[in-house]
């Protein structure tokens, strides 16, 4: 129907939920071939395509319950919609932790920038 729209239902890593912490998610553009010059004609070329996921990390208050993105090495990410739709991440590493955010009505949140080797759609 014109107007629905999928929302983040689950946002997981190597099983660890993480969606009550997720305000967004973003995942990256990515090429699956370039341009080349060949012979004065022009052509494309196979890339491996390169994977970003960029979300937004509300950190919870209790020390205890905070993820630790600097251990994230080679694992699998799961993001799942409410229209059931899932994709799996495998190979994932954390690339960039961001800085702390923190003003009076909104809690402390970070930006995270994961890299992933492979994308399946489930």
């Amino acid at each position: 129907m014109p107007g629905d729209f999928s929302t983040i239902c689950e946002l997981s890593i190597n099983g660890t939920d993480l969606t009550d912490d997720v305000q967004d998610v973003e995942e990256g553009e990515y090429s699956t071939a370039v341009e080349v010059e060949t012979m004065g004609a022009g052509g494309t070329a196979d890339v491996k395509p390169k994977y970003n996921i960029n979300f937004t990390y509300v950190v919870p208050s209790d020390k205890s319950s905070r993820f630790d993105f600097d251990s994230v090495r080679n694992a699998t990410l799961k993001i799942k919609d409410d229209g059931g739709a899932t994709t799996v991440y495998t190979g994932v590493r954390t690339l960039k932790v961001g800085s702390g955010k923190r003003d009076r009505s909104n809690p402390l949140s970070k930006q995270i920038t994961l890299w992933a080797r492979k994308k399946v759609a489930a």
